[in-house]
């Protein structure tokens, strides 16, 4: 989908004809919109972190603290081991709560070092980092390296023409279109009707995509984090 398509569907609602070459609106400029598109869509991710996703092969650093690629926002998932010189299978990584590591072996971190890792850890207070078990082993010609196949969410690229394409999938362009009405409208709030409307595209948007506090726990690796308890248990009690 292009952005030309959101800005279409936005300049039919607004009522603001393009005109001249290059087109552009009348009250409501391009640049402008350029801008709220880019905003919408990070705003999409921030409450959907499936919305724009990568699933990706990564090569570990050695020991047991890793990190998702430079613009990944949030771990998703960590799937499988991917065959290097001394792996020929490509084994399913587990996903496990911190403190059983913790209290089997706390001195998992300090393991041997090993090719193939059999499980992870992850904590939702920390979304960009996660911990590998046994440690990963350091890039040898011999033995190889650890890689595995990670899933994260990332940063939406930028807007800035009409021919972008957006990060997002189609079946976004509703939310994404109300919050670029709510933008627009905000512009004028100082009038009576615009407020109004402006608030009543907001919560549209909100409605659509189902925010319910702070939603993205629903998609985190591990439920049973201290930090993601309080929120799986409002989750729980809005109906989500």
């Amino acid at each position: 989908m292009l952005a030309s398509e959101v800005i279409d569907r936005a300049r039919l609602v607004l009522q603001d004809p393009v005109t001249g070459l290059p087109v552009d609106g009348v009250r409501w400029k391009d640049a402008e919109m350029f801008q709220w598109i880019t905003d919408g869509q990070r705003v999409i991710v921030l409450v959907r972190p499936d919305a724009c996703v990568e699933n990706a092969q990564i090569k570990l650093a050695a020991g047991t603290k890793q990190t998702i690629p430079e613009g990944g926002l949030r771990l998703l998932d960590v799937v499988r081991n991917i065959p290097t010189i001394t792996s020929t299978n490509g084994r399913a990584i587990r996903l496990v709560d911190r403190e059983v590591l913790d209290t089997a072996d706390p001195n998992w971190h300090t393991q041997k070092p090993a090719v193939v890792i059999r499980s992870y850890v992850f904590d939702n207070r920390d979304p960009t980092v996660f911990y590998v078990s046994p440690p990963a082993i350091r890039p040898d010609p011999k033995m190889g390296e650890s890689v595995v196949e990670v899933i994260y969410s990332k940063m939406p690229a930028d807007v800035t023409a009409s021919a972008s394409l957006l990060s997002i999938p189609d079946i976004y362009i509703d939310p994404l279109l109300n919050y670029v009405l709510f933008r627009a409208y905000s512009k004028d709030a100082q009038f009576i009707q615009n407020a109004q409307l402006a608030a009543a595209y907001l919560q549209s948007f909100m409605t659509v995509l189902g925010i319910k506090g702070r939603r993205d726990i629903s998609f985190a690796p591990d439920l049973h984090s201290k930090g993601a308890l309080p929120n799986a248990a409002a989750i729980q009690m809005e109906g989500a």
